[in-house]
């Protein structure tokens, strides 16, 4: 969902590649050119970052200042992290917006978002068969599996 949200350029950095950037900072006293000024930025925030306040309050300067320069950026956290709670506190709430996310649980359910994304791409039922099995899954994997089904069955597409 990020990656679409921060479509058409976007700069994304996971994790240790954050990390990385905040060391950069912190030797410089800047941010890199690429996290500072593309379009939109999608941060991974480490898992860590409650128990690191200087380095929240990095990432919380860096946000306010893309935000002031009309730049998107794009927070995600891990599901079991409690990080975002801590950039949140600290932002401008007329800056915030929020997408809590979910997968589908349950066969069944999997199943469903699968040939819906199927339809989507004008592939059948078929080409969804099997995903409710990806482990771990994940909307990207599906995805990748529809893609795959439809290179490999080029002439199968719905009418």
């Amino acid at each position: 969902m990020a990656l679409r949200l921060g479509q058409p350029d976007y700069a994304y950095f996971e994790h240790t590649q954050i990390e990385a950037e905040v060391v950069q900072h912190l030797a410089a006293c800047r941010w890199s050119e690429r996290i500072r000024q593309a379009p939109a930025v999608i941060l991974e925030v480490p898992p860590w970052l409650d128990r690191r306040v200087g380095v929240c309050r990095l990432i919380v300067n860096l946000i306010n200042d893309r935000a002031a320069d009309g730049l998107r950026t794009i927070i995600c956290q891990p599901a079991d992290a409690r990080t975002i709670d801590q950039i949140m506190s600290q932002v401008d709430p007329s800056q915030i917006v929020v997408l809590g996310l979910r997968f589908p649980q349950g066969r069944r359910g999997r199943k469903r978002v699968a040939r819906r994304m199927a339809a989507e791409r004008n592939l059948p039922d078929e080409a969804a068969v099997g995903t409710e099995k990806i482990d771990p899954w994940s909307y990207a994997q599906v995805l990748a599996r529809l893609e795959a089904w439809s290179r490999e069955n080029p002439d199968r597409r719905r009418d």
